[in-house]
């Protein structure tokens, strides 16, 4: 015995139980997007192809194994990671870009091309970089300079370079002082031991007819009596006068300088012919 039984559109079950016939309705959805969700329909081939091909895929706590991405790419949401094994890699064409495990460290093989700006919130540490593809140079004697026109150096390396070369360069090339040891003005008719080789200057403030402008160095603290007598100027006529002479150093018995004036108050400075030694020292 057999029976025909309408069911409306999209009804796809039949149960058949001893003794009569039951149709259930059941939905057929052909939503490409399948944005119903539904638990209790069953989708149409063509949206399952549809969703599936559309490359969009929501998963939650699942793992993908050996994925191929097309298209637009896989975009992750906020807090998201991407997590590969220690040996994974993330290859862009031809170029490889691997994120190593735990240590957090990027290695990438080849040349990293910034378009923008890089942006570093850490440190950067020169002595890691493979110097011969342009990288930092950290040589305190820049001994490479002749062949590194296409290399940058380190702060260190330009510190010590310059420290070490304006030392050895700079015998006669510190600043001249006007003042003594104790920060005081050099006055005439003062004994002063010098701390190292240098040079004495004095000039009188205004012109000086008819006086004397004299310098004196000796081994005694009392050069202008008894020592030997370096510079000497005269005025006839109504000039200023001005001498200049060297001091030499000596640590044990002690170099001394004096100037004298008949009357004024000479302008005297002292330039050290060493760097790091001090200035002269007041003995009155």
């Amino acid at each position: 015995m057999s029976w025909d039984v309408d069911v409306p559109a999209n009804s796809v079950t039949v149960a058949s139980l001893p003794g009569h016939i039951r149709a259930v309705k059941t939905g057929i959805l052909d939503e490409d997007n399948m944005a119903s969700d539904s638990a209790t329909d069953v989708a149409s081939q063509q949206s399952i192809k549809a969703y599936v091909d559309s490359g969009t895929v929501t998963m939650i706590n699942k793992t993908l194994t050996s994925v191929a991405v097309n298209g637009t790419g896989v975009t992750l949401a906020a807090g998201a990671d991407l997590i590969g094994s220690s040996t994974s890699d993330i290859t862009i064409n031809t170029d490889k870009f691997t994120v190593a495990g735990a240590t957090g460290n990027t290695v990438i093989d080849g040349t990293c091309a910034v378009g923008g700006t890089l942006d570093v919130t850490g440190n950067i540490d020169p002595t890691t970089y493979e110097t011969t593809n342009g990288g930092f140079l950290d040589e305190d004697d820049m001994a490479s300079a002749a062949t590194a026109a296409d290399k940058v150096c380190s702060q260190q390396s330009i510190k010590a370079y310059v420290d070490t070369t304006t030392a050895a360069r700079q015998p006669v090339g510190t600043v001249p002082t006007l003042n003594d040891s104790e920060a005081n003005a050099m006055l005439k008719a003062h004994a002063y031991r010098t701390q190292g080789a240098g040079w004495v200057t004095a000039f009188t403030p205004a012109a000086a007819q008819g006086t004397d402008l004299k310098g004196y160095v000796d081994t005694d603290s009392n050069p202008a009596s008894g020592g030997q007598l370096m510079g000497h100027v005269s005025s006839e006529n109504n000039d200023r006068q001005f001498i200049s002479f060297s001091v030499g150093f000596e640590s044990s018995t002690g170099i001394f300088f004096e100037i004298t004036h008949t009357n004024q108050n000479p302008t005297i400075t002292w330039t050290p012919l060493e760097v790091g030694t001090g200035a002269p020292i007041d003995q009155d």
